[in-house]
């Protein structure tokens, strides 16, 4: 069973949806993007950590309120301490601990790794963007991939230059899909027989799934093809 569980709801106007599970503590936050790219400084503060570094904190805002998510070693473990702060109350200390969880690297910032990969493929980078007013932190994104290997579910965290990952927008006919590539741009792409029974356990077309893809660009005439496919439910 997971120490942790965690979902982003997708942006919009600049707010965004936060739900953390540790046991029975649930925390629910509605962060605004506004002073901070929170979203980025969590992918960054995940790294640091991996990397060796004592501590670090990321402030979530919901204008007055504040949380305070501050990630630190302990031995081989990592813990997470959640404090909230009434309007202004962070800059003079005197914080309340809504939750608190340790456990194993992976036990802790795995479960943030998922959330953010499946946020990340919920949208359009140029929608991800404008919804939430800070681009989407792909490279932080690569290296934890890097960190968390070899056990990250068993996906590579590196892409060759040829390969690019997106989310499938439309069926087309057979193993054909018309899929929205993280950059912006759209592509047409054969799913190998081996990966179709993603798209039909995941009832594609239905309005809270999305199936997440890599897929491996070809020149033309050759049609790109889909090398990975992952069936998400929107938590928004």
């Amino acid at each position: 069973m997971a120490v942790i569980r965690v979902e982003f709801d997708r942006p919009a106007h600049g707010w965004m949806g936060l739900r953390v599970q540790a046991g029975q503590a649930v925390l629910s936050v509605s962060a605004s993007a506004v002073p901070r790219d929170s979203i980025g400084d969590l992918a960054g503060a995940i790294c640091f950590v991996l990397k060796g570094g004592p501590e670090a904190v990321v402030v979530w805002n919901e204008e007055p309120a504040e949380y305070e998510f501050r990630l630190s070693k302990e031995g081989e473990d990592v813990r997470l301490v959640v404090q909230s702060f009434a309007g202004g109350g962070r800059r003079r200390g005197g914080g309340k601990q809504v939750l608190a969880v340790s456990g194993g690297r992976l036990e802790v910032c795995r479960p943030f790794w998922r959330a953010l990969r499946r946020l990340q493929a919920s949208m359009p980078a140029n929608e991800y963007r404008a919804a939430w007013g800070h681009p989407f932190p792909d490279a932080k994104m690569s290296e934890l991939g890097l960190l968390l290997k070899p056990n990250a579910d068993k996906q590579p965290a590196r892409l060759s230059s040829r390969t690019q990952r997106g989310r499938i927008t439309q069926f087309l006919r057979r193993n054909l899909f018309r899929v929205q590539l993280h950059d912006g741009q759209e592509v047409v792409a054969a799913m190998p027989q081996s990966l179709l029974h993603v798209a039909a356990n995941a009832q594609h077309g239905l309005r809270r799934w999305f199936i997440s893809v890599e897929v491996e660009l070809r020149k033309p005439p050759r049609i790109s093809r889909i090398v990975r496919a992952e069936a998400n439910g929107l938590t928004g």
